[in-house]
C-alpha cells in the first residue's frame, strides 16, 4: 500500500483511509472511512490508523521491468499508471519507492511525467535506454543507489532531480545525458559516470566523492560540475584531476576525466574553489582562469595578480597552472597561445553534434608578448614589494 489517508474526515465523526492491496494479480486501490479506532481504551488518530494499515499491506521492495505479453525487459512506458512492472508473481504499476530492476531484454523505456526513484535502480542487462520525463530521487537522508552491473552500461536521458544524492556502483557505465540537479552528494564508488561530450551541460551536486582505488571515474564531457559549499576541497579536486589527466589526454582509468578533450588542442579540465566553499570543475581552454568560456585580458591580469610565474610558490588553475605540475611556467603561457581561444567570445560555442574536430593554429607572437608582459608585471611587482 502506498497511498496516504485523505486526511479529510467525511463526517465530523469519521475519517478517511485508503491505499493499495498488493496480493492480487494487479494491485487494487481501496478506500473508506472509520468512525473510531481504539486500542486498550486509547483512541487512535487518522495517521495512527493509516500507519498500521500500511504495515499490513507493504508493496514489494523490488520491481522488475516487464512489458505485457513479453518476457522480462523490452520497450515501453514508465509512468505511475502503466502496469509494466513485475512484483513477485504478478504484474503491477510503479510504486515509487521500490528498487527498479532492468534485466532480460534491453529496450527503450520512456518516462512520462515525474516518477519516484527513492528505492534506487539496478541494471542487469545491456541495451537499455531510459528517456524523457524526470526521475525524482526524493529527499531521503542517504543517496539513492544506481547499480550498473551490465557490461555495456545504461544510457539515461531523463532529468534526475531531488534533495537526496546519487550513489553509482557496479562496473558498468552510467551515462546521464539529461539535466542533473541534486542537493545531496554524488558518490561514484565504482565504474564510470559519463556526461555528454557533444553538449555543454551542468551537473549540480551538493558534494563530490570518487573512489580512485576502485577505479571510479567521472567523465564530465564538454560540461561542468557545480559543487555546493563544503562539498569538496581544492586538494581533493586536484587529486581527482591529476589522476584523470593522464599526460594531458584526460582519459585516465580513475578520477575526473573528459572525453571531449580528444582531438582538440589546448583543452583540458579546470577548477575553481570559491570563497564560500563551493566549487566548479569544467571542460576548459588553457588560459581560462575564471572558467567563463572566454580567454581574454582579464585572465592574463589574473595570472599576473597571482604572482606565481617564475616563483617557487605552488600554483592553481586560476593562477596559471594549466598542466597541473604545481607551478606557473613558460609552458603554461605557451599553452594559452596553443589553445586558439584567446579573444574568442565563447570558445564553447563550437561544441555540439555538428562541430568538427579542431586542429588549432597558434595565435600570433604578439599574444605571447602580451602574456609574458602580464606575467613580467607580476614579477616586477614582487621585486618592488
Amino acid at each position: 500500500m502506498n497511498a496516504p489517508a485523505s486526511g479529510t474526515p467525511p463526517t465530523s465523526a469519521a475519517f478517511g483511509v485508503g491505499g493499495l492491496f498488493f496480493d492480487g494479480t494487479l494491485q487494487e486501490a481501496w478506500s473508506g472511512s472509520i468512525d473510531e479506532v481504539s486500542i486498550f481504551g486509547r483512541a487512535l488518530s487518522p495517521a495512527d490508523v493509516q500507519a498500521r494499515l500500511d504495515t499490513l499491506y507493504r508493496g514489494p521492495a523490488q520491481l522488475s521491468w516487464v512489458v505485457p505479453g513479453s518476457m522480462l525487459g523490452g520497450s515501453g512506458v514508465w509512468s505511475a499508471g502503466a502496469a509494466n512492472w513485475l512484483g513477485g508473481s504478478y504484474q503491477m504499476g510503479w510504486t515509487g519507492n521500490a528498487e527498479a530492476v532492468f534485466a532480460g531484454i534491453g529496450g527503450t523505456v520512456t518516462v512520462q511525467g515525474s516518477v519516484g526513484l527513492s528505492g534506487g535502480m539496478r541494471v542487469l542487462a545491456d541495451g537499455y535506454v531510459i528517456q524523457g520525463g524526470t526521475l525524482d530521487v526524493g529527499n531521503g537522508a542517504r543517496p539513492v543507489t544506481i547499480d550498473v552491473a551490465a557490461a555495456g552500461g545504461v544510457a539515461v536521458g531523463s532529468a534526475v532531480t531531488g534533495a537526496a544524492g546519487l550513489r553509482k556502483t557496479g562496473p558498468g557505465r552510467l551515462v546521464l545525458d539529461g539535466p542533473v540537479s541534486l542537493a545531496g552528494p554524488l558518490e561514484i564508488v565504482s565504474g564510470r559516470l559519463v556526461r555528454p561530450a557533444d553538449a555543454v551541460t551542468t551537473l549540480a551536486v551538493g558534494s563530490l566523492a570518487l573512489d580512485q582505488a576502485a577505479g571510479a571515474a567521472l567523465d564530465l564531457g564538454a560540461g561542468r560540475v557545480q559543487i555546493g559549499p563544503g562539498g569538496t576541497t581544492a586538494d581533493e579536486l586536484r587529486a581527482e584531476l591529476i589522476a584523470g589527466r593522464n599526460g594531458g589526454r584526460w582519459d585516465g582509468a580513475a578520477g575526473i576525466v573528459s572525453s571531449a578533450v580528444s582531438g582538440t588542442a589546448g583543452r583540458g579540465v579546470g577548477y575553481l574553489v570559491r570563497p564560500d566553499g563551493s566549487a566548479v570543475v569544467a571542460f576548459a581552454a588553457a588560459g581560462d582562469t575564471n572558467l567563463d568560456a572566454t580567454v581574454d585580458i582579464l585572465d592574463l591580469v589574473q595570472i599576473s595578480a597571482g604572482g606565481r610565474y617564475g616563483s617557487a610558490l605552488a600554483a592553481t588553475w586560476s593562477q596559471g597552472d594549466f598542466d597541473y605540475d604545481g607551478k606557473t611556467t613558460l609552458f603554461d603561457l605557451v599553452a594559452i597561445t596553443g589553445s586558439g581561444a584567446y579573444g574568442r567570445r565563447n570558445y564553447l560555442a563550437s561544441v555540439g553534434p555538428s562541430a568538427a574536430v579542431v586542429t588549432v593554429v597558434p595565435e600570433p607572437a604578439s599574444l605571447v608578448i602580451l602574456v609574458m608582459a602580464a606575467a613580467g608585471a607580476g614579477i616586477r611587482r614582487r621585486l618592488r614589494s
